[in-house]
């Protein structure tokens, strides 16, 4: 290990601290609903349901429905994607008084987010992977009594990872790499992209500016958690060479 670039095997180091990051985060947020309520308030969600629910072609009174009831629905939505598609069929709205107005997704919706929980059941092993390397890096670390990186070269590789994002998303438009990401890993005979008038499941989520909200507050939180580790494992060394 010592005969490797130092720069290259920390920035490695670092760019799976940001992997391991991404998967906590990813976890954390879940259990809370990715801050659904936040951005409820934040993005005017109401008054987007409000102004779209009526418009709807295929579901009827969604305007009926209140905020109390939205978040119910993003949490349905939300336990179902991590358990591969369970519950989505039965998922219906109902009014303040607990009567039953609809079922929230069509046929086409459906099938979208079952595609949605497949990719989630795929990519969250690999995520697991390379936190499991991180953990097996670090306890050979710790056994070799090898402090982690030196923060510059930890923040470099988090920035340089960071940076190369910040490019994409500047140059390509964050809607517009929004709808690229979709066509690239969804099958192309199942429909991805719905009209707010054709659909609760997008006016509920008001697509794609929530998504843009969480995806930013995922990739911070995942930096900060992976500085979090850094310095966990930088204060084991210190005291196992004490």
């Amino acid at each position: 290990m010592a005969k490797l670039n130092p720069l290259a095997y920390w920035i490695g180091y670092g760019l799976l601290s940001i992997v391991t990051g991404l998967l906590v985060t990813w976890w954390l947020l879940a259990q809370v609903n990715f801050l659904y309520p936040v951005w409820y308030s934040g993005l005017a969600i109401d008054q987007h349901i409000a102004r779209y629910a009526p418009q709807n072609r295929h579901r009827q009174h969604f305007e009926r429905t209140d905020r109390a009831e939205h978040q119910r629905l993003f949490a349905a939505l939300n336990t179902a994607i991590h358990a591969r598609g369970q519950g989505l069929a039965e998922l219906r709205y109902y009014d303040p008084a607990g009567q039953p107005l609809g079922t929230l997704l069509t046929d086409p919706e459906r099938r979208h987010l079952y595609d949605v929980a497949e990719l989630v059941q795929r990519v969250l092993p690999l995520a697991g992977l390379a936190a499991g390397g991180w953990l097996l890096w670090s306890a050979v670390l710790l056994w070799r009594r090898r402090a982690p990186p030196p923060l510059r070269y930890f923040v470099l590789g988090s920035v340089l990872a960071m940076a190369l994002l910040g490019v994409v998303v500047g140059v390509m438009g964050p809607v517009h790499l929004f709808y690229v990401w979709h066509e690239w890993v969804f099958p192309p005979e199942n429909p991805w992209f719905f009209y707010y008038q054709d659909s609760l499941m997008t006016t509920l989520l008001k697509a794609p500016d929530v998504f843009i909200a969480i995806g930013a507050l995922w990739w911070v939180s995942a930096w900060a958690v992976a500085l979090g580790l850094w310095g966990l494992l930088r204060r084991l060394a210190q005291r196992s060479n004490a």
